[in-house]
This record gives C-alpha cells, sequence and structure tokens, in this order.
C-alpha cells in the first residue's frame, strides 16, 4: 500500500515535490487524437437528405469524415459543401426510401 499523509506534509502528500511535473498536461486531444466533431439523426426524404451545420466547422471538408449508417437502406455520402471561408457547412446523403439515418463528423486533422 503506498503512504498516504493526512496532515498534507511530508512523504505521500502533494506538498513539494510530490506532486509531478507543473508542466504536465493531459489534455483529450493527446489521449484520443482524432475526434467526433457533430453527429446526429436525419430522416431521408424521398431517398436523400441535406445536413446543414448552423456554424461552418474551423476546417474545410477534406479535414473531416462523414460516417453514415443504416440498419435498413444502404447509404452514402455525397456533395460536401464548403463556403467561402474554407469552412465545412454541410453535406448530402443519398439512400434508398425514407428511412432514418444516423451520421457522425470526425475529424482526421489533428
Amino acid at each position: 500500500m503506498p503512504a498516504s499523509s493526512v496532515t498534507g506534509v511530508g512523504p505521500g502528500s502533494a506538498d513539494g515535490k510530490n506532486k509531478g511535473s507543473d508542466h504536465q498536461t493531459l489534455s483529450t486531444e493527446k489521449l484520443i487524437g482524432t475526434r467526433v466533431v457533430t453527429a446526429g439523426r436525419v430522416a431521408l426524404a424521398t431517398g436523400a437528405a441535406t445536413v446543414k451545420f448552423p456554424v461552418g466547422l474551423e476546417r474545410a471538408a477534406a479535414d473531416y469524415i462523414v460516417i453514415v449508417n443504416s440498419t435498413t437502406t444502404s447509404v452514402a455520402r455525397l456533395n460536401a459543401k464548403t463556403d467561402t471561408s474554407s469552412k465545412f457547412t454541410s453535406f448530402t446523403i443519398a439512400g434508398t426510401g425514407t428511412d432514418t439515418v444516423q451520421w457522425a463528423v470526425v475529424n482526421i486533422a489533428g
């Protein structure tokens, strides 16, 4: 069992050199790397739907991947759009039928 201190000083305490480096940081980006930026679901109307972000994502569409899933129909992501400032603003999902489709946008630029 490691030593501990009930007084807050001495061996086992966070006092002095026992607390580790002042420069140590563990952010989620360092731990996880790529990350899901946004996700949701959309109902296909006549086999297609467009997902528009309320605010364009900070990078161009090439810096993200879009994952689309449905348990009952074949789907694909088409036509990623960027605005004049090169921000990723929307994408279109194409499929068959009027199924509800789940989607996720993942940042791959790091």
